[in-house]
């Protein structure tokens, strides 16, 4: 089998773990292609890998949880070289704002670990 398929295989067998070696080579074509199709990727869950992605921006929380899941990660993402996402919506409007246009009060909630 394909190097490439082996997570597919390990998702095909999550969601059907009493499989037989025939019905797999059946599944995982298919699975395959869906997630193709979804614009997702089955890459095998590492925890430095996530937090790479994270810290950089290239997939956000609930992301995050799909991949530490199901293994699963957004076809854009590049998990050698990540890139923060390009959406407008990836970034609080908090945080592309200069911190000294930023009002006094706001800041202090902000350091006491105020989350909007």
């Amino acid at each position: 089998m394909a190097k490439a398929l082996v997570p597919v295989v390990a998702l095909a067998k999550s969601f059907q773990p009493d499989a037989t070696a025939a019905q797999l080579r059946v599944m995982v074509p298919r699975l395959a292609k869906a997630l193709q199709d979804h614009g997702m990727q089955a890459v095998p869950y590492d925890r430095e890998v996530a937090a790479r992605l994270r810290v950089t921006g290239a997939i956000n929380l609930a992301e995050h949880e799909l991949y530490k899941s199901r293994g699963l990660l957004p076809s854009r993402v590049d998990v050698e070289h990540p890139q923060p996402r390009r959406d407008a919506g990836s970034v609080h409007p908090l945080w592309s704002t200069p911190y000294r246009e930023l009002p006094p009060l706001l800041l202090q909630a902000l350091g006491r670990g105020w989350r909007p």
